[in-house]
């Protein structure tokens, strides 16, 4: 099995492709090209994503656009968690929780309470980045922080 994950950062695009388990994998492919869009820079970049295979792709966006905070919550219902987090959130946000798109994950639980991660990108930025990958044709099957985007 293969797995991919792209990273778009800092006018880069750095590639990584793994074969092989989750327990025994091996790096089949591992590059960095400009994102720029000088001919030599789109040649390059093309020819690096040829190589991702297309299912099992994952696409990192840096974390220099992203907002990162621990909530806590009073509660226990994971189902309560998509109604009151983006209320929670918004207080630390740089724009309304509208214009983001937001994600979060449990970190801790205690009886009275448990605390999530909360990720929030701008909704332009993943935009932005899907659409660049689309024109080199492709199509990532998610999206998510660099840091775990081979996750």
């Amino acid at each position: 099995m293969k797995t991919a994950g792209i990273e778009l950062a800092s006018g880069t695009l750095r590639v990584v492709v793994l074969e092989g388990t989750a327990a025994s994998h091996r790096v089949a492919l591992a590059e960095e090209v400009p994102l720029g869009e000088s001919p030599e820079a789109v040649t390059a970049r093309r020819r690096v994503l040829k190589s991702v295979p297309s299912q099992a792709l994952t696409v990192g966006l840096s974390v220099s656009d992203q907002f990162l905070r621990e909530i806590r919550l009073p509660f226990a219902s994971e189902a309560q968690v998509p109604e009151v987090l983006p209320f929670e959130v918004e207080a630390h946000l740089p724009r309304p929780v509208e214009e983001m798109v937001l994600s979060w994950l449990p970190i801790r639980s205690r009886r009275e309470e448990k605390a999530y991660l909360a990720a929030a990108v701008p909704k332009e930025v993943v935009r932005q980045a899907l659409a660049r990958l689309e024109a080199d044709g492709v199509e990532p099957d998610s999206v998510t922080a660099d840091w775990c985007a081979l996750e």
